[in-house]
Order: C-alpha cells, then structure tokens, then sequence
C-alpha cells in the first residue's frame, strides 16, 4: 500500500524592494510639500507650481480672497494720527492684516478738497474747502466744536445709543460682528478681568474662550462724522493719472470718513450657563438692574467678566453685578471721566481710489520663487 505523504507549501517570501528613486527628487519632493502645506496653512489655495530645470527651485502660484467691510473699528493701540479723511493707503495691506499702510504713487494731491463734519444725528454741522491732513481736520473740528459753544454743544448732535447682544466662540467672532477689523492688535488682551487676571493677556483672539458660553454686550454711540465730500464725477485725489502698474495685485485706497464717538464692550463667559440664560440676563440688565430675578443675578455673579471701552484707560472695576453696573452707568450715561468725550476716533471708512468704492474686498494672485537647495 502507497501513501502519499502530505507535504507543506513552500514558504515564499516578498521580494526585498530596493527603492531605485533617487534620493535627491525624495528630498525635493518633500521639500515641495513642506513648501505647499506651508501657504495652504496660511489661508492660501494653491493653485499650481512648476520645478526650474535643474530643480534648485520651485515656483509656486497661490491665491487667496480677503474681506472687508462698510466700515472698520478702530481698536486700542493703534496710531490715531493715522485716521483722517484723504489718508491714502494699501488697501490689499488694510484687507490682509488689518493694519494702516501709507500709499504713495508720487504724484502730486489736489491741494484742497471739500469736506464735511455731520453730527452724529445726521445734521450737517460744517462744509469747507481745506487740505487733505490730519491737522486740517482738527482744526475743522475745533471750529465746529466752537460754533456750538463748546464740548457739550457738540454733544448734542450726537447720535442715539444703539445696544447688540449676541453669543461668542472666541473674541475674532466679536471683531467680525462689531468692530468688522483682524488688527493684529488684540481685543481679549486689552480687557480687564478682576476674576481670572492670570489669562487675560495670554489667550489669542482667534482660539477659543475656554467657556461653554459666551455672550457680549455692545453699545456705541457716535458723535460726529468727519468724511471726504468726494462724490461728484470729478473728484480726484491726485493732480495726475496713478501709474496703472501700481494698481496690479494691490487695491491703493483712501480713508474716506472718520466717525468720532464712543463704544463699550461687556463680555460674559460662564461653564455653569448656557447662552440663552445669559443673553436674558443682560436683556433685563439693560432695563433696569433692580429688575432682574435672583437667578439671573447668580448668572452674572458666577461669570468672568471683561469689559473694554473706546478711547480710555481702563476703569477699575469691581465683581460680578457690580461689574454689570459700572459698565452700564458708562454705557448709558457716557460719563466724561471714564470715556474722552466725543473727540476719539471709533470707525472709519475705505474707499478704493479706482472707482470711489467701499473697500469690501477681493481676490488676489501671487507667484513666488523657493528655493529648494
């Protein structure tokens, strides 16, 4: 009798795979990468990018869309020497960082240039002829301020109080909402916290609060309006045509009015509440503090509280409601030793020296050499 013996399949091993790619395009290739992952963090789309022939260097094309706005707030720490009407500047540069850029095409200004100040209410309170500079405009704005007779005078063509309430995330979303400005210079880090003084100047404006809710009240009020009469087909900044060169991948523009008055920020962040509690609470705050129910006091004693205002130092201020009520007597009485009266530019307003309009943004392209040795 015959068995036939079972036998095991022979045991085949892969094959050892010898990378034959050269280890100079594996660098180049990762350098590229890097280069790419690079821009694409930094909010831009890449939208090609070629090796030069002996692949020392790379260039890539990129582009990226920024947004503006009807008008933007000034934050604490900026130059205020920057804002008067006719102040020419980059506006890609005001788009992409926020920050004021002085614009020069060497090309001779119209020397004068009529010009408004309305008040606040609208009425128009002074029209001349003048010379586009800060120095003018003061001096308009005194002689304003001296036909009124005086400070108060002019404070009474100021504008209404106008109040929001809304929810947060981070103090970007604050920026976006009320002041329409990415200045790099910080809102959270310029409001003051009694509770947790240790963070206040250390937390970004664009990384999360660290709360679960988030609710802020905002007040502004406007005094007056310095602006640029600049509406007539005519009008002209410059003696001569600009250089169209300096219009491709920039957006030149110009201040186009100034808004002189006052705004103040309360924020309310809380683990303990949610955001529909909290925003209740200021609403009944707002009418009158006496009024709010014990809970709603609870909301706010229990809450870290920041406030920020316009134009001043910051006010001392105490905890919890007695926060909520200092910022609220300020807020709705406007009172001069905490907040620097009506002469405090809070907004102003961009328009592209190409077509006279609003700054609202677009869309611009670049192309750039890296190095890849």
């Amino acid at each position: 009798m015959f068995f036939n013996a079972c036998k095991k399949d022979p045991v085949v091993k892969p094959p050892v795979v010898v990378s034959t790619e050269d280890p100079k395009k594996l660098r180049i290739s990762k350098k590229v990468d890097s280069i790419k992952e690079s821009l694409i963090r930094q909010n831009f789309q890449v939208t090609s990018f070629e090796l030069n022939k002996d692949s020392t260097a790379v260039i890539f094309s990129y582009e990226n869309t920024t947004t503006g706005a009807a008008e933007f707030g000034i934050l604490r720490g900026s130059n205020s020497g920057d804002y008067f009407y006719g102040f020419p500047i980059h506006g890609r540069n005001l788009l992409e960082t926020g920050e004021l850029m002085y614009f020069n095409p060497n090309v001779p200004k119209n020397d004068k240039q009529p010009v408004l100040i309305k008040g606040g209410n609208g009425e128009i309170l002074n029209k001349s002829v003048t010379k586009l500079a800060l120095s003018s405009m003061r001096v308009q704005i005194a002689q304003v301020r001296e036909s009124l007779g005086g400070i108060e005078g002019l404070r009474n063509k100021k504008g209404e109080i106008k109040y929001s309430i809304s929810t947060f995330n981070k103090y970007d979303d604050i920026k976006n909402d009320v002041l329409f400005n990415t200045s790099k210079y910080g809102l959270r880090n310029n409001m003051d916290s009694k509770e947790i003084p240790d963070i206040r100047n250390f937390v970004p404006d664009n990384q999360p609060i660290g709360f679960i809710s988030g609710v802020y009240l905002f007040c502004r009020q406007d005094s007056y309006v310095a602006l640029l009469d600049d509406g007539s087909a005519d009008w002209k900044m410059y003696e001569k045509e600009i250089d169209p060169s300096l219009f491709v991948n920039n957006t030149p523009a110009y201040i186009s009015e100034v808004t002189f008055g006052r705004y103040a920020l309360l924020t309310v962040e809380s683990s303990l509440f949610p955001n529909d509690q909290i925003k209740e609470a200021l609403n009944a705050a707002l009418k009158d503090t006496a009024s709010m129910t014990e809970i709603q006091k609870k909301i706010v004693n229990t809450s870290t509280i920041r406030t920020y205002y316009s134009g001043s130092n910051f006010l001392p201020i105490g905890t919890g409601m007695q926060s909520l009520s200092d910022f609220l007597l300020i807020a709705k009485n406007n009172i001069p030793n905490y907040l620097q009266g009506s002469d405090e530019p809070t907004y102003f307003k961009v328009k592209s020296l190409k077509d006279k309009k609003i700054l609202t943004g677009g869309k611009y392209t670049y192309s750039q050499k890296f190095d890849l040795k």
